[in-house]
């Protein structure tokens, strides 16, 4: 458990205000505990954080090199540092959170054929097999195989994250964190 006083100042985490996978950490401490329950597990996890860095990647190498022994990260990028050789230990927690990295086509545009081209190949069976083999990332389509050695989506326990109350909390959520956790820190 990331509450255990073990962990105080060898755990470390990417603040939720700058980094986009750590708001999606926060908020799905929102949703797997409920507000109340949640700032009290992020103010109990903030006793044994040593410091927040700037992006959610940045804190991968620390944990790999052992600077640090722990961190939340994402999966992806976490088992891409431990297949070249660093002793991650990766743990998928029950009730996680994730995230599909998206592509869009700009409205109007200089290049909208090509970009229509490239999203076409982009979610072709070739192309996604090329991401999982070479980012770990899952795939969007259902006859491209997860990365060997992690689980499928299907036996991941995924927390019931709402998007859509996901964006719309985001700025109530960030200001808070910063006021009640980052503006605290001794």
């Amino acid at each position: 458990d990331l509450l255990d006083p073990n962990y105080k100042d060898v755990f470390v985490w990417a603040n939720p205000t700058t980094a986009g996978g750590a708001y999606i950490a926060t908020a799905c401490q929102i949703f797997r505990l409920g507000e109340d329950a949640a700032w009290d597990y992020l103010k109990a996890l903030d006793q044994n954080v040593h410091h927040y860095y700037k992006g959610a990647g940045d804190v991968i190498s620390p944990v790999a090199t052992g600077e640090f022994i722990a961190s939340i990260a994402w999966a992806h990028d976490s088992f891409k540092i431990q297949q070249q050789g660093y002793p991650l230990k990766l743990i998928i927690p029950k009730q996680t959170a994730y995230e599909i990295g998206g592509s869009a086509i700009i409205k109007g545009g200089p290049n909208t054929e090509n970009a229509k081209v490239f999203i076409d190949w982009l979610l072709t069976k070739e192309a996604q097999e090329l991401s999982v083999a070479t980012s770990y990332r899952y795939p969007v389509r259902t006859d491209v195989a997860a990365p060997a050695g992690l689980p499928t989506l299907e036996e991941v326990d995924l927390v019931d994250y709402d998007r859509d109350q996901a964006a719309s909390m985001k700025e109530a959520v960030l200001e808070k964190f910063d006021a009640e956790i980052i503006s605290n820190r001794a």
